[in-house]
């Protein structure tokens, strides 16, 4: 049988969302590597704290939704080589990015 290619190294990365003025209001799915289910998936609401362990290179797609419709109120989700993304307005958005390569490592 064919042999599968090698899996990619993973890279972990925390990942956290302020809780903003309404956290109740906020939700989120993170989606990397295509495919449904997509391969590696994380979801949750606000305030967050969690990790996750994605292969660099690999296309993300986060989904923000607020159940009010007004955007997240300042609310932010990190993580993933991503700063204080943000639901400017409305009920739903998205945001596309790359799994960031892992830094070199430092010279002894």
């Amino acid at each position: 049988s064919p042999s599968l290619p090698p899996f990619p190294p993973l890279r972990e990365f925390v990942v956290t969302v302020t809780p903003g003025t309404y956290p109740d209001e906020v939700s989120w799915e993170l989606e990397c590597g295509g495919g449904i289910p997509p391969q590696w998936h994380l979801s949750g609401g606000a305030p967050f704290e969690s990790s996750i362990a994605v292969p660099p290179g690999t296309q993300c797609v986060l989904l923000m939704f607020d159940s009010y419709g007004d955007g997240w109120d300042g609310a932010t989700w990190s993580g993933v080589g991503q700063q204080d993304i943000t639901l400017r307005d409305g009920a739903e958005g998205s945001e596309t990015f790359e799994v960031p390569q892992a830094p070199p490592p430092s010279p002894p």
